[in-house]
């Protein structure tokens, strides 16, 4: 059999001197550095776009929201209106306040023979 001798190609870490190792270890430590600064930063620039278009949209919604609140707004302004509020009450019976209210008082002999008439009618019942 032939023995064949296996040399180590010249960059095997094996063949290097320690100077030139160290120098390919700091190579090394400076390109993971780099890839990890670089990772963050594209990672940064990703969440801040999320947040700048999740603001555009939120915002977009906040107009729609207040387009729609505009007629609300309008219709809320003409019930709270005095005018709208008299006419409501006096809809449903209301009177205001300093409006003198009067009441037709009957003399004594009516009065007595209104009484005496319920006062009847309420004996015949039972």
């Amino acid at each position: 059999m032939l023995n064949r001798a296996i040399s180590s190609p010249t960059w095997a870490p094996s063949r290097l001197s320690a100077g030139q190792a160290a120098l390919v270890r700091r190579y090394v430590l400076i390109v993971i550095i780099l890839s990890a600064l670089g990772c963050i930063y594209l990672w940064q620039v990703n969440v801040i776009t999320d947040l700048r278009k999740g603001t555009q949209e939120l915002l977009g919604r906040a107009e729609e929201i207040e387009g729609a609140n505009a007629p609300l707004m309008q219709q809320l302004a003409q019930w709270e209106s005095p005018s709208h509020i008299a006419q409501a009450a006096t809809a449903a019976g209301w009177q205001r306040a300093d409006t003198p209210i009067y009441v037709q008082v009957p003399n004594a002999a009516e009065a007595e023979a209104s009484n005496t008439q319920t006062i009847a009618s309420t004996q015949n019942i039972r």
